[in-house]
Parts: structure tokens; C-alpha cells; sequence
């Protein structure tokens, strides 16, 4: 789960209420360092956009510049990432709540269905904070004996009827990947020791040795934030205790530990981090970060978050882990104002409407651009009441939210090859980010096609350029496939449940001899365009 108490994030990140895309002097001072970022600032100085240090850049920034035309320029044919991994966090007790079956035994059939179409996704169990107070072991056996437990302070304790077992008959029957997050706290009455946590581990590792281990182990969930008063002396203790206890049983585990993204009470994030980084005694471990975005004060504009996590990673390499991997294993658009503002329920369809849906992919695109990143997880896939829904239930029927329609075309990003592209984007027309669109092109790994993921946050078309020097002189059927609107607060409804149901059209496009043509981007949009080889030849719509 998100922090909620988060209201002055954004403005202890030292970045201003209006984002420049462009290099801050902060920037400058703390972006990411490492041989990367060497290879990075060649390519940006031969495409006429030398950083403030050609030493240090933060692609997800920097390649965005203004210009008088939009355009998607390749940078480089180097690949970035083979696949970005994508995924949800799956927050345990509003999904038993809403989207168990006790009576089938298992998730509701429209949810499987739904999710079915998009095999090799990531879901991270049992959550967020929710994790931080459950017992797995206590998930294992008949579900009418499980032992009650209370994860939640709104609602009173009850067995995990959707456990451990039922998670992975679930990622059986959806084809998803496994990501498991292990309580390193205790319960939500207070902090157990490690004495009383180590048995609960070891024999939770005894059970995943037989049902197989998880793709990942997550050691906690945000054991930075001042309501757990964790040291993170405390914390890299328990992490180190922990992994030695799982490595005992499960020898070839990857761990995954969470760093902090905003200054606490005791803490600055960078002294949270440095303490914690320096008492950790792992060899091999990757990093999580969360990042919330794009509805103050709680969400900063996606640039911010982007070069909160550059400076992560720079701070990582500067512990002395030269090639750091990080998951962002939460992220979702704030939908505005406070968690104790009296009107605050009122901002949820705010979390998940296109807006939303812009806001998540232009941070996907965004972080996906960062080879140290190497995946993203959606908050969350849990009810369809709160905040955050990724599905909508009127009646008793589901249907997907505007988040889940721009799944089926951000869903391309997870079986392509990611290529380093320089978007040029015109003045913004609103947006806190100060900019208009975000692309990134891709070379799909199905047939070797190249394409184009964009985003267009204004409210008038784009006509833009695409630059892919590989397809110089070539003709090319640019199949489209797309969710719009006129309105950025639209969203799927009961009367409706296909309102943003992504639409696929097909029109004829030439490259020039310097590898350019001309595409349309629709107002408040999410784009995937492949570029289907065409053997005739129409120079005629050759850019001139």
C-alpha cells in the first residue's frame, strides 16, 4: 500500500511545484553515475543535447526536450532491456474480499479471464503493508481451521482464505509470475524480535522448497516509514537475518529489499539509505523503490519521482554496488490532495480514469529506460471499491477501468526490446510535468517488427515524427492500436464497460531515405503502432 502519509513529499525532494523537463542543477549534482551512463551521455552529446554533465544523466528526463514539432527519434540500436517486466501488487485482503470465491474455491471467473490475456505478468503477494502483519504459514492447510490474524486496522481479523496455496493455483491458472513479500515486523499490535520471527521463516522456507520458490523474496514492505520507528540499522539486521535463514533451505533465492522515497521524521531518505545500504551483508541483492505521482501534494509530477529514483540509484553505486538492479514494485497516480482531507474518497475515480491511465504508462515508458529498472508493478490489483481499482463491479458484474483498457496496449512493453529514443515534444498544454508526450520505440520480440509506445497528454492531435533509421526507405503498415478520449476524465461505467476498449485501425506509411515518417497521435491517448514490413511502394507519402 501506498504511504499515506506522504503530504509533503514532493516538496522534500527539492524539486518545484512545475517540473522542468529539462536539467535542474540538482539534477546535475546527484544523477545517476556508472559506465551506462557514460554510453548514454555519448549518445545524447551526438544527438545535439549534451547534459549539464556529460558524466552523469537520467534518461527518463533527459531525453525529453521542447521543440517547434513533436518527434520519436532513435537514439542508438543498443537495446536497453530485452523485456521491461510488468505486474501488479495484489493487496491480500481486498482482493479475498471482493475477488475470492469461498464457494468455487477460487478467484472470480471474469477476473481470470480478464488477467488470462495477459500471461507473464508479475503479481506481488500479499502486498504492501498488509504484508508487514501476516503470517503465511498461518495461509497453509484446510481454509475453514485457518487461524484468524488482523492485517488491517478498518476491518477485523480473518483467516487467508486466499493463501499462499490458493496464490499460486491462481498464477497457474493465469500464467503470472511469482513475487512474494515476507514480514519482517510482525503483527499490527507491535514488532516481534527476531527471535520470535526466525521459526515463522524457517518454516516458511521449508514450504516454499517443496511448492517451489518465488522469482523474488521482498524483505518487508516501506519498514522506513516513521510509523514502524525501524531503525535502518534495525531493518538490514532483520534482512540479513532473514535471507541467511531462506538461503538455508532455498539457496539460489533473490532477494529484494526496499529503499526509502522521501525524507521521514528522523531520516533524510539519502541517511535512511546510506545507514541501511551500508549494514547490509547480502551479496546479490536487488532494490525496491514506489513512486506515486501526478496528484499533489501526495504525487509529484512523473519527472520528479523519475529522478528520485536516478538518485537511488546513484546512491546504490556509491555503496559500492556497481550494477545495481531495482523493481519499482508499487506505482499508481495519486488521485490529489490528502488521505485526512474530509472530501478525499471523493478523489478515487481520479486513481483510475484515462488521466490515471496517461499518467501510469508515461511512467512506465519513462522508467523503463533506466537499465538499472527492471520492472514495474502496478497498485494495485486488489477490490474494485477503493481507490487504485483496476477492475469495477456494478451489481455483481466486472468490467475493467479506463487502468485496465490501457493495459492491453502498455502490455506490448513486456515482449519487446526496449531502444533508446529521444522524444521531442511540443509546449505543454497543462500538464504539471510540462510536457506533452513520451515515447519509446520498441523491437518486438514475436516478429522483429519495430514499433512505437506513446503517450499524447493534450487535447489535440499530434501529428508527429517517428525516426527509426532501420526502416530508411521502406514502406510499412502502421497497425495502431489505441485507447482515447475526447474527455481525460473518461472511464469505463456499467452502461459502458467498453468505453476505452483499446481500437485497432491500419493505415499505409512510408519511411524517407533518413529513416522518418509521419504518424497521429489522438488527444489523451496511449499508443502502440508496430510497423509491418510492406513490399509496395508508395513514395508518394514520403516525408519530403
Amino acid at each position: 500500500m501506498p504511504n499515506f502519509s506522504r503530504r509533503s513529499m514532493w516538496h522534500q525532494s527539492g524539486a518545484s511545484q512545475v517540473s522542468d523537463i529539462l536539467i535542474h542543477s540538482e539534477t546535475s549534482r546527484r544523477l545517476v553515475q556508472g559506465l551506462h551512463s557514460l554510453i548514454y551521455a555519448t549518445m545524447l552529446l551526438l544527438a545535439g543535447m549534451a547534459p549539464a554533465s556529460a558524466a552523469s544523466v537520467c534518461p527518463p528526463v533527459d531525453t525529453i526536450q521542447r521543440g517547434s514539432e513533436v518527434s520519436f527519434d532513435v537514439l542508438d540500436t543498443r537495446t536497453l532491456h530485452r523485456a521491461f517486466a510488468l505486474g501488479f501488487n495484489l493487496e491480500w485482503k481486498t482482493f479475498q474480499t471482493e475477488l475470492w470465491r469461498d464457494e468455487a474455491h477460487t478467484v472470480d471467473e471474469n477476473v481470470v479471464r480478464m488477467l488470462a490475456q495477459f500471461p507473464q505478468l508479475v503479481y506481488r503477494y500479499p502486498g504492501g503493508s498488509v504484508a508487514n502483519f501476516l503470517d503465511l504459514n498461518l495461509s497453509l492447510g484446510d481454509r475453514k481451521f485457518r487461524p484468524e490474524q488482523r492485517a488491517v486496522t478498518w476491518s477485523k481479523p480473518e483467516g487467508m482464505r486466499f493463501g499462499l496455496s490458493e496464490y499460486l493455483g491462481f498464477l497457474d491458472e493465469i500464467k503470472g509470475r511469482s513475487w512474494l513479500v515476507v514480514n519482517l515486523f510482525g503483527r499490527l499490535e507491535g514488532v516481534q524480535s527476531i527471535e520470535v520471527l526466525a521459526p515463522k521463516w524457517e518454516a516458511l522456507a521449508q514450504r516454499l522448497k517443496m511448492e517451489g520458490a518465488p522469482e523474488r523474496i521482498e524483505l518487508g514492505n516501506e519498514l522506513y516509514l516513521d510509523r514502524y520507528a525501524m531503525t535502518p540499522e534495525s531493518y538490514a539486521e532483520r534482512v540479513n537475518a532473514a535471507a541467511t535463514v531462506f538461503r538455508r533451505y532455498l539457496p539460489d533465492a533473490r532477494f529484494v529489499v526496499g529503499l526509502s522515497d522521501f525524507d521521514g521524521k528522523r531520516y533524510t531518505k539519502e541517511r535512511y539509505n546510506h545507514l541501511l545500504l551500508k549494514n547490509l551483508k547480502l551479496d546479490g541483492i536487488e532494490f525496491a523503490q514506489h513512486s506515486y505521482y501526478d496528484g499533489p501534494p501526495g504525487g509529484p509530477p512523473v519527472p520528479n519521482r523519475l529522478r528520485a529514483v536516478c538518485r537511488t540509484i546513484q546512491q546504490i553505486r556509491e555503496s559500492g554496488v556497481s550494477d545495481p538492479v531495482v523493481w519499482i514494485t508499487e506505482h499508481a497516480r495519486w488521485p490529489g490532495g490528502k488521505t485526512s482531507d474530509p472530501g478525499w474518497k471523493e478523489l478515487w475515480p481520479l486513481s483510475n480514469n484515462l488521466e490515471a491511465a496517461i499518467s501510469v504508462a508515461d511512467y512506465v515508458i519513462a522508467s523503463s529506460t533506466l537499465p538499472e529498472v527492471r520492472g514495474a508493478f502496478l497498485h494495485s490489483l486488489s477490490g474494485s471499491t477503493g481507490p487504485w481499482a483496476f477492475y469495477m463491479r456494478n451489481d455483481g458484474v466486472f468490467y475493467p477501468s479506463a487502468l485496465a483498457s490501457m493495459f492491453g496496449v502498455l502490455y506490448e512493453l513486456a515482449s519487446s526490446d526496449i531502444i533508446p529514443t529521444r522524444t521531442i515534444t511540443t509546449k505543454s498544454q497543462g500538464h504539471s510535468g510540462e510536457y506533452d508526450t513520451r515515447g519509446i520505440v520498441l523491437r518486438m520480440h514475436s516478429n522483429d517488427h519495430w514499433a512505437l509506445l506513446a503517450i499524447n497528454r493534450s487535447n489535440q492531435t499530434i501529428d508527429a515524427r517517428v525516426m527509426i533509421p532501420s526502416l530508411s526507405s521502406k514502406n510499412v503498415s502502421a497497425r495502431k492500436k489505441m485507447v482515447s478520449s475526447s474527455s481525460v476524465n473518461a472511464n469505463n461505467s456499467i452502461q459502458q464497460q467498453a468505453r476505452l476498449e483499446p481500437r485497432t485501425s491500419t493505415e499505409d506509411v512510408a519511411f524517407n531515405e533518413a529513416g522518418a515518417a509521419r504518424i497521429f497521435l489522438k488527444p489523451y491517448s496511449i499508443s502502440f503502432i508496430e510497423f509491418v514490413p510492406s513490399q509496395s511502394d508508395r513514395s508518394e507519402k514520403q516525408l519530403k
